[in-house]
């Protein structure tokens, strides 16, 4: 089985990468050691140093080539809780971005908390904003609700989600 021409180069690029790493960084301090040597100065640590900044510099290079994959995202579902600050707010806004339909968990929605508002801002069908305060069982089960009833049939089977009230989504 013959790899595509971008397997190819990556992995070519990937073995280049390895060959000069390992060449560099047993050739380089050495050299680098003479020379420093040669002009009296200290060279414990400069060697360490150079091959730190080589490695460095190398992951930099080959990474951005390895090829990754993504997920399509059209029609998915997400419930993110925690969206008022912080990571809940700035993952719900991605996702967002990206195409998924996201349901934010707010605290705060009922006294108009900043993050629900930026959220709600949206006005798009893929953005629900709920009140969701983990800790209490009864807003729990009104956003189970609300997710039943606003999720489209075409996303049956998409909704998954790891907290113990939320696994009924899951046959819905």
């Amino acid at each position: 089985m013959a790899l595509p021409v971008s397997s190819l180069r990556t992995t070519l690029l990937v073995l280049l990468s390895l060959g000069l790493t390992l060449a560099l960084g047993l050739l380089l301090p050495e050299a680098l050691k003479l020379f420093l040597t040669f002009l009296g100065l200290p060279c414990d640590n400069a060697s360490h140093a150079i091959v730190l900044m080589y490695f460095v510099f190398m992951l930099f290079l080959a990474m951005p080539s390895i090829p990754r994959g993504s997920v399509p995202v059209q029609g998915k579902v997400v419930l993110i809780t925690g969206c008022d600050s912080g990571f809940g707010l700035a993952l719900a806004k991605h996702l967002h971005k990206i195409g998924f339909t996201v349901f934010a968990g707010c605290l705060l929605k009922n006294q108009n908390g900043e993050g629900a508002q930026e959220l709600e801002s949206f006005h798009c069908n893929r953005m629900k904003v709920l009140q969701l305060n983990v800790t209490k069982e009864e807003e729990v089960t009104k956003a189970v609700e609300y997710v039943k009833k606003n999720l489209d049939d075409s996303d049956e089977g998409t909704f998954k989600c790891f907290h113990k009230i939320f696994l009924e989504i899951v046959s819905y």
